[in-house]
């Protein structure tokens, strides 16, 4: 397996054979209450259900600027991130209006516009990667 190339979202840390779990690793049988490969360390992630590619790419896309898909996928960092631009774009859109000064006002809807923009723009290209292909789940399981 050295010097061969694999895919970020196909590398599994353990495989079966006949009911026991080996690591792709060392190739060294692993109890199956291990969460880690005594013999060479490699940790091991499991029970994760797999996730839908199409249910992905189109929370992605009518409703990624919530960061939904990413909650979806296991990736909270960003969903967090996602969320928190947003309800700082309508937080933003809110204190200009309640200023009642035009200038003000229209300065805080132009910074809640590129806000809700960017998080748009973010969210539709996370959808065009999922339906790609090349998003997989934080776990690094391949979408179904």
């Amino acid at each position: 397996m050295e010097g061969e190339k694999q895919e970020f979202c196909t590398i599994r840390p353990f495989y079966y054979i006949l009911g026991n779990m080996y690591c792709t690793n060392c190739g060294h049988e692993i109890g199956s209450k291990d969460n880690y490969c005594s013999y060479c360390g490699i940790g091991i992630k499991e029970g994760s259900t797999p996730k839908s590619q199409v249910a992905a790419g189109l929370l992605a896309f009518f409703l990624g600027f919530f960061g939904i898909h990413n909650f979806y996928l296991g990736y909270k960092g960003k969903a967090i991130a996602q969320l928190l631009i947003t309800i700082s774009g309508f937080l933003i859109l809110i204190a200009g209006i309640a200023t009642f000064y035009i200038p003000v006002m229209l300065t805080m809807t132009a910074v809640a516009i590129v806000l809700w923009f960017s998080v748009w723009i973010w969210a539709i290209i996370e959808s065009i990667l999922v339906f790609a292909g090349k998003i997989c789940t934080y776990n690094g399981d391949e979408l179904r």
